[in-house]
């Protein structure tokens, strides 16, 4: 009975092997990231002139869980080129700013010089440096007041 007791004992450990071989520890690929959610984008992008300041103002109303701050990027162009529809705006990151209220509206003051054209856009920056899209994109001409004395 102890032969027979003991082929049924290891019969059962045999079983239990092969079920634990096919069935793995559960991985079935290479290890994936978890996913983020990407940031949405800013759609109310405002400008204001202001002498020789552009003043920008935005609300942001995607989720502010992994939103760290907002990166700004100015083009520009000289008053006096044709203006080009078709030609490409190089922007230029000018500012990173650091969220402290997301659900706040948001503000930043740019000193542009007389003559140009500017063309701005915002995008949401996460905690983990990625950045969201592009922002409408707002244009204004800075031009040089005439004084008396001109």
């Amino acid at each position: 009975m102890t032969a027979k007791k003991r082929l049924i004992q290891t019969a059962c450990v045999l079983v239990v092997i092969a079920g634990i071989a096919v069935s793995g520890c559960g991985v079935k690929g290479a290890p994936v990231a978890p996913a983020i959610r990407p940031a949405s984008a800013i759609d109310s992008l405002t400008a204001a002139v202001k002498q020789d300041l552009v003043i920008l103002k935005w609300h942001y109303k995607g989720s502010a869980k992994n939103i760290d701050g907002f990166a700004i990027y100015r083009g520009s162009e000289k008053r006096d080129e044709k203006n080009c529809k078709d030609c490409p705006v190089i922007f230029q990151k000018i500012k990173v700013l650091k969220a402290v209220d997301i659900e706040k509206e948001h503000k930043y003051t740019d000193q542009a010089p007389y003559g140009f054209r500017y063309m701005y856009k915002v995008r949401p920056v996460t905690r983990f440096s990625s950045q969201g899209p592009d922002s409408n994109i707002v244009k204004v001409e800075v031009i040089q007041k005439k004084t008396d004395r001109q």
